[in-house]
């Protein structure tokens, strides 16, 4: 074999992060529709960059359509330039036994600093505060974010023949 290439993947790159809010009942019944709570910043390292997110929370809904539900973002918080970079991210509910539950999946691009995506109905406080789920063990809300980032293809070429790939032989004959 005269010339080879290959392509090699790298592993996904699975990040979670959990958010506990205490007396999220109070915050969901005082707080006026468009009233944000932000999670602390957090890093994600992504193929050798630091990464800047954080969640963005309206307990009372972003909008007057969203009024009596949860709105649950994933923000870039990058200072100086956006993510620039594709992720799939799922939002969930923690119950009081560590199920997750109310699993939400959105797969976007974050190109742009400072943009938030995620769900303007995340989930109804009704649903939240039915006891007998569990949602709200002992007032607190637990929310989980999972983002999930494709690992990269690792291109190699060459003349000579790597140690590690095997070749087929020479006078192998392809079908036509």
């Amino acid at each position: 074999c005269n010339g080879w290439c290959y392509t090699e993947a790298e592993e996904d790159i699975v990040y979670n992060y959990a958010w506990t809010i205490e007396k999220f009942s109070r915050a969901a019944n005082n707080c006026r529709t468009g009233k944000t709570m932000y999670s602390d910043q957090f890093t994600v390292p992504v193929h050798g960059k630091m990464t800047r997110w954080r969640l963005k929370m309206y307990p009372n809904g972003r909008k007057n359509v969203d009024q009596g539900y949860v709105t649950l973002f994933l923000k870039d918080s990058g200072r100086d330039q956006p993510a620039n970079l594709r992720a799939q991210v799922k939002f969930s509910v923690v119950d009081a036994m560590g199920n997750k539950i109310n699993t939400k999946t959105i797969d976007k691009e974050y190109k742009v600093l400072n943009h938030a995506f995620g769900y303007s109905k995340f989930i109804k406080h009704q649903t939240l505060m039915t006891p007998e789920k569990l949602l709200l063990p002992e007032d607190k809300l637990t929310l989980l974010c999972t983002i999930t980032i494709a690992g990269k293809n690792i291109i190699s070429s060459g003349a000579l023949k790597p140690a590690t790939v095997v070749m087929p032989d020479a006078d192998v004959k392809l079908l036509s």
